[in-house]
């Protein structure tokens, strides 16, 4: 690699490493934080200078056998998702979108 090839790539390296670091600060490091916690015995009111205690995977156990997961209703609902989506309610009334009533209100 000669002179100005590695000055370009120096320079490339420059520019990019705000969003290389961003990425890691606020990205990559709390996304390895949490699935590393997710393993641990937390609370929010202890200290976090203490040694956690490890319980593998006890935490996820106890969320698949509580039965508020598996009896809570989904909140998603894709007659309301789609009904809302402009393009669709524009192609369906004729051009005028809600013109004909079959675009459900916004909520």
């Amino acid at each position: 690699m000669g002179p100005l090839a590695r000055r370009e790539v120096s320079y490339g390296l420059v520019f990019l490493s705000p969003w290389i670091i961003g990425f890691l600060a606020f990205t990559l490091i709390p996304m390895l934080a949490t699935f590393v916690f997710s393993f641990m015995n937390l609370k929010l009111t202890d200290n976090p200078f203490d040694a956690s205690k490890f319980i593998g995977f006890k935490n996820y156990v106890t969320m698949f056998k509580d039965s508020q997961i598996w009896n809570t209703r989904p909140r998603f609902d894709t007659r309301r998702f789609v009904g809302n989506d402009p393009l669709w309610a524009d192609r369906t009334s004729g051009g005028v979108a809600g013109a004909d009533g079959d675009c459900p209100p916004g909520e």
